[in-house]
């Protein structure tokens, strides 16, 4: 699954770029060759030492862990996903420079909708719904990965559901927030006079924050 779907993430990012923006064809165009460079050099740049992070990810689910060692991990992959922030943020700058009020307004709608239908799948029902409702999700995705888990499993998987501290309301503030960040930084960047410069840190900036 993962070596699939890797080998296709420059139309994965293309499609869910253009969801939000609506792109025309020239911005297309550019968005798609921007993509394939970016692939390229994560293949030859990033692969190696996320590969090193992966191998000692899978030496560790072996044994106990301790909170130093997750969060030496945590640090790591944050330094590959800052690596690619850095790598894609002039590519992105100059797509966010070029969008005009139509697609504006179309990536406010597209957010707007996406916060209803959050706001939907996991407020909506009472608080023991929810929980049935995470505890199914969870059971589906470990048997995409893994394969049918026995009864044993399953009862584990639901307990720790029930142990975490998932809160749904303060997800949703954290959400929304993201998304008030994104749309703001968009706006101020598009259809610009800024240099390239202050439109690549601006944008290295966001994509930090996110």
């Amino acid at each position: 699954m993962v070596r699939l779907g890797y080998g296709q993430l420059p139309d994965l990012g293309y499609w869910w770029i253009d969801s939000y923006l609506d792109l025309d064809d020239a911005q297309s165009v550019a968005l798609r060759n921007d993509l394939s460079a970016l692939h390229r050099w994560h293949r030859q740049q990033e692969l190696l030492p996320l590969a090193n992070t992966l191998a000692q990810l899978q030496s560790q689910a072996l044994k106990d862990t301790t909170p130093a060692a997750v969060c030496q991990a945590v640090d790591e992959l944050q330094m590959r996903l800052q690596a690619l922030a850095d790598q894609a943020a002039p590519s992105l700058a100059r797509l966010a420079v070029s969008l005009k009020p139509a697609q504006l307004a179309h990536l406010q709608q597209q957010l707007t909708k996406r916060q209803q239908a959050w706001a939907k799948d996991w407020l909506a029902d009472a608080p023991a719904d929810r929980l049935e409702k995470r505890s199914q999700r969870l059971i589906d995705r470990s048997e995409m990965f893994y394969g049918r888990l026995d009864d044993a499993q399953r009862v584990a998987l639901r307990t720790r559901v029930q142990a975490s501290g998932f809160d749904p309301s303060m997800m949703q503030t954290e959400m929304l927030a993201r998304q008030q960040d994104v749309w703001q930084t968009v706006q101020a960047l598009a259809g610009t006079e800024r240099s390239a410069q202050t439109s690549e840190a601006d944008t290295k900036q966001l994509l930090t924050r996110l």
